[in-house]
């Protein structure tokens, strides 16, 4: 094959005016036109007798408002009747696409558009027919549709987003790696068959979707080899029980009226949730080693939420507030007995509270990364420069043989954090390396207390840091 490619290579190079693109194999043609516009690849098929059905072995099948070429609407356009023009422009065009590509070996198959809505679930029904009726072994699947604000513009309340029928595409997902909902319903229904179609489903997300308790559930059996799972916005969830074998990572980002987790997965290897304060439940994680906890209320912390996890490493914090936490809350606590990396996210000013930063490095016995980033409104340019230094409590025989590296983003020149750096300089007998950035220019003015901070840091740290320790200032 190679031999035949390069002798035709020669040959078509010794004309005057050689066709390069004729003497590349079809392979390298359709990799060539998958990286085009749907609408874009069709019009090669006027060329040559050859390239007249080529573009129809392109493998992924994107269609959006770009690649099927029609026009978006302004955000603040409220035009009911436009959304809904444009909506039959682009279904039209899908039509006659899928008329004429069909769906045959269609291994990637995108489908956005942000104004398609219950009303339109007859014509794009017919979209997963077609998909249902082909050869195509889809791999990644991928839909998106009306959002939030386009809903809002259409009509309000009295519009709901469109429901998309998980069944309507068994017969294609016996090859599904990944499916991606987005802006959308979903309906499951358990029975599909002797044999779930989606052994091979390794991840799936949900983002924005209108989806029950229930509904989740079995969406988690069907998928036998899932590994991914993440879950976002999705504001129907109230309980949600997760319980699968294979399960390695699972997110669970700003459900509003999500209560409690229960979770059976003994592989599960990271957890990422994100919201209020809820009930979880580890029922069996025995491999989890780690563990992002953001808080968003004020006066909820993140330690309520961990549970018996010996396995846990690594464990990420975010606190809304202040939270004042007492030794007595950590005093024989083994929750943080294997853990070697903490990174807290302050979200707003500690003060005397930084001191809990302590009593929680003293209850971890093997800590050797501590990581902390100030964010919040407290980096604000407009905000004075705190001039006093802060009348704070340490404890004492709080020492951190273990600790070897601290990073400290955000800093603003927060005399508790220049006080906690000084404090650990003293207890962390085998710190290795002190990094500290200062807050970043978010706005105008950011640059003078982002030096201010800088010159601070070299001012009151650098002359306290052991000639062992590496010290940074960004």
């Amino acid at each position: 094959m190679v031999t035949h490619c390069e002798e035709t290579y020669h040959s078509a190079a010794q004309g005057d005016h050689a066709d390069w693109i004729s003497v590349l194999p079809d392979e390298i043609l359709v990799c060539i036109l998958s990286r085009l516009p749907i609408r874009d690849a069709a019009t090669t098929s006027c060329l040559a007798a050859r390239w007249r059905h080529l573009w129809k072995s392109v493998p992924k099948l994107v269609l959006n408002a770009g690649t099927v070429g029609v026009d978006v609407i302004q955000e603040e356009e409220t035009n009911g009747q436009l959304y809904e023009a444009r909506a039959g422009e682009f279904i039209r065009k899908v039509d006659k696409m899928l008329l004429t590509r069909g769906a045959a070996g269609v291994e990637m198959f995108s489908l956005w558009f942000p104004y398609l809505t219950c009303a339109h679930a007859n014509e794009v029904d017919r979209w997963w027919t077609v998909l249902a009726e082909s050869t195509a072994r889809v791999r990644l699947f991928v839909l998106r549709t009306a959002r939030k604000s386009s809903i809002e513009a259409m009509g309000g309340s009295h519009v709901e987003p469109y429901d998309f029928p998980l069944h309507s595409i068994a017969s294609v997902g016996s090859q599904m790696r990944k499916l991606c909902l987005k802006n959308c319903g979903l309906k499951v229904t358990p029975a599909m068959g002797p044999a779930s179609p989606f052994t091979l489903m390794a991840c799936v997300k949900l983002e924005f979707v209108s989806v029950t308790d229930m509904e989740v559930r079995i969406l988690i059996d069907l998928c036998g080899s899932l590994t991914k799972l993440v879950i976002i916005c999705c504001h129907r969830i109230v309980q949600l029980h997760v319980v699968h074998a294979r399960l390695h990572y699972l997110a669970v980002e700003r459900c509003k009226n999500l209560q409690n987790m229960r979770i059976h997965a003994p592989a599960l290897l990271q957890l990422h949730y994100s919201g209020r304060r809820i009930a979880v439940d580890y029922v069996h994680v025995p491999l989890l080693h780690m563990l992002k906890l953001l808080f968003v209320r004020k006066n909820q912390c993140p330690l309520d939420c961990l549970g018996a996890l010996p396995g846990l490493k690594t464990l990420f914090l975010q606190f809304p507030s202040p939270v004042a936490v007492s030794p007595e809350q950590l005093r024989h606590d083994r929750r943080f007995a294997g853990l070697q990396t903490i990174k807290l996210l302050l979200l707003n000013s500690w003060s005397g509270n930084i001191v809990s930063v302590s009593y929680l490095l003293k209850a971890c016995p093997l800590i050797k990364t501590l990581k902390l980033e100030v964010l919040g409104e407290k980096q604000s340019a407009a905000l004075p420069l705190a001039t006093t230094e802060p009348d704070i409590m340490w404890p004492e025989g709080c020492l951190a043989r273990s600790l070897h590296r601290i990073s400290i983003r955000g800093f603003g020149g927060e005399p508790e954090l220049t006080e906690l750096a000084m404090v650990l300089l003293r207890t962390s007998p085998g710190l290795e390396r002190l990094r500290v950035r200062p807050l970043p220019w978010r706005q105008h003015g950011d640059r003078a207390r982002r030096e201010h901070a800088r010159a601070l840091a070299l001012a009151k740290l650098a002359p306290r840091v052991p000639s062992r320790v590496k010290f940074t200032v960004f």
